[in-house]
């Protein structure tokens, strides 16, 4: 039905900005390559990573 599935963590998680994408990895490998092409890398999105796991915790748990 669907090829993949998109979470935003900026809408219900109170993230600061950011979402994840979750699909096979022909999917997954070039829209990592389009995030790096794009100024994500793993120094400027750690405020993300923080933000989104501070949203996950407090909504999962």
């Amino acid at each position: 039905l669907f090829d993949s599935i998109y979470v935003s963590f900026y809408k219900d998680l109170g993230g600061i900005f950011g979402a994840a994408l979750i699909g096979t990895d022909e999917l997954i490998e070039p829209a990592r390559v389009w995030s790096r092409r794009a100024g994500g890398n793993p120094i400027t999105l750690y405020p993300e990573a923080l933000s989104a796991r501070k949203g996950l915790e407090s909504y999962l748990l």
